[in-house]
């Protein structure tokens, strides 16, 4: 990892980790939660806490306006401020190359960046459904470090149903710059908002897997679900 993406890395991890201290301390989600993220407990707790963070959309506010930003000077207030519009919630994994991936949310396509860990290695078998939240960084657009994902072979229709999404999505144009992103993350929150959809539900992620299977019918649910994979400190 070249001497940037090492600083953005590190960057983006301080500042994240202490949000969900600040969102742990608040809503007592879990009884132990003390950074860096080193193993699949701990990541799956940062998962938990960051599942309450999001459903909270005060939370980033409440952060910057506390003593935490004057405590821990690490902490990149202005990369923080423009998390409000954070994206939340399952999306479908549809190319990956190497430390970018093309990731397909309700009719919009992003372009996110790994700074630490190939999306290939992360998502081995695509398109499928991943939960994880997308983070406006810099000119870019970067992910939480955090996802689940079903890794698992999926076919059907509901795959060629997805594709044909895809591909409907990128002739609009693959949003890149952080810029776009904060203004189609906004229109995706205000639609999952009138249509009485929680991103933050477990269950909400199912269904999304299940739809991409074509099983969805059936009502079962053929994968099988993974611990988070870690980005910031996964080895190489």
């Amino acid at each position: 990892m070249d001497e940037s993406r090492k600083m953005k890395h590190e960057r983006l991890t301080v500042t994240y980790e202490a949000l969900l201290m600040y969102a742990n301390a608040n809503n007592a989600t879990c009884i132990y939660f003390e950074p860096p993220v080193v193993d699949d407990d701990m990541a799956f707790r940062a998962m938990q806490i960051a599942n309450e963070l999001w459903d909270d959309e005060t939370l980033v506010n409440r952060c910057l306006q506390s003593r935490l930003p004057l405590l821990r000077r690490d902490i990149d207030t202005q990369l923080l401020s423009r998390w409000v519009d954070a994206l939340h919630g399952p999306v479908v994994c549809m190319e990956t190359h190497d430390d970018r991936a093309l990731l397909l949310c309700e009719g919009s396509v992003f372009e996110v960046v790994s700074y630490k860990r190939s999306w290939d290695r992360m998502v081995p078998y695509v398109p499928d459904v991943i939960l994880t939240t997308l983070l406006p960084f810099d000119d870019e657009i970067a992910f939480d470090g955090l996802l689940l994902h079903h890794s698992c072979y999926a076919e059907g229709l509901g795959v060629q149903r997805v594709q044909n999404e895809f591909e409907k999505a990128c002739e609009q144009g693959i949003i890149r710059d952080s810029s776009q992103f904060v203004r189609e993350s906004r229109r995706i929150r205000n639609l999952w908002r009138t249509v009485g959809l929680d991103p933050t539900s477990y269950t909400v992620f199912e269904e999304a897997v299940a739809q991409l299977n074509d099983a969805l019918e059936q009502s079962c649910y053929p994968y099988e679900l993974k611990l988070p994979v870690r980005e910031w400190d996964a080895v190489s």
